[in-house]
């Protein structure tokens, strides 16, 4: 334990750009890791956070209507607000405002919510996981690869969750404002219309990070970059590992209909000959 805890800290101490990326391929068909590069290095999340933020919120509470009110300082309107404008602004446009309402909004107010981000985390198995605040601002939270693709496996599982986080777009509006958010994936979503999650995230410590779950012909496979050097290196980075992993999927459903025609060609060969024995 004292070297895991040495090894998270380390992990936070580093710049992003003094680590190369951490990537995964997961396949949730075949249930295992396709490809993984820096697995075994925790590292700050960012606003991947607020994936676990989101499931905390919603065991608590799946009220979404529930009425809140919000102050300066977020891309919402400041004035009264629902728990479901603060949900859709934290998963579409990552607001961290938002997710420090839903966690003040927690029985036992910030503190006991995070308390429970942590227990969620250690009931998935998350053992090298640790959260410190709810949106992610925070350096201390930190994750390995695999356990993220853990977490966002699961939070899929919450259709609201899913279906939110790849709006392009949401409207947020009270009485006097009204505001539209962009999704922070909008790139990806747009060129890829099989994503059914999707999460980022940035901080100077965590580097740039997406987390995504595609399907595409009954394949389902979760993509995750952590730590790239920049906005463009994290787009580019998942977009040729989505399409790699597609491709390879595709060439292997070719060799098997080879293999399969090929084994159809021998069987009817052989009963041919039983014919010719037998007639």
């Amino acid at each position: 334990m004292k070297i895991g805890i040495f090894a998270i800290l380390l992990a936070a101490s580093m710049p992003a750009w003094a680590k190369p990326p951490s990537t995964l391929i997961f396949d949730q068909g075949r249930n295992e890791i396709i490809e993984c590069q820096e697995c075994n290095i925790p590292r700050p999340i960012a606003s991947l956070t607020k994936v676990m933020t989101a499931i905390i919120a919603l065991e608590y509470d799946s009220n979404l209507s529930k009425p809140v009110r919000i102050g300066e300082g977020s891309k919402i309107p400041p004035g009264v607000t629902t728990r479901g404008d603060l949900f859709a602004a934290m998963l579409v446009r990552s607001d961290n405002q938002a997710s420090e309402i839903l966690a003040q909004d927690y029985p036992g107010g910030r503190r006991a919510f995070i308390a429970a981000m942590n227990r969620k985390a250690k009931s998935l198995g998350m053992e090298f996981t640790r959260f410190v605040d709810p949106s992610g601002l925070g350096a201390g939270n930190m994750a390995k690869i695999g356990e993220m693709a853990t977490l966002i496996k699961f939070a899929a599982l919450q259709t609201i969750i899913a279906d939110t986080s790849v709006l392009p777009q949401v409207e947020v509006k009270n009485k006097k404002y009204k505001v539209l958010l962009d999704n922070t994936n909008k790139m990806l979503i747009a060129d890829f219309n099989e994503i059914k999650f999707s999460k980022t995230g940035f901080t100077g410590a965590a580097g740039w990070n997406v987390a995504i779950i595609l399907e595409r012909d009954g394949q389902r496979c979760i993509v995750i970059v952590m730590g790239a050097r920049d906005k463009e290196e994290r787009y580019n980075l998942a977009k040729s590992m989505i399409i790699r992993h597609f491709a390879d999927i595709e060439y292997t459903k070719v060799l098997e209909q080879k293999e399969i025609s090929i084994r159809l060609k021998v069987i009817d060969r052989n009963f041919s000959g039983q014919r010719m024995n037998y007639g």
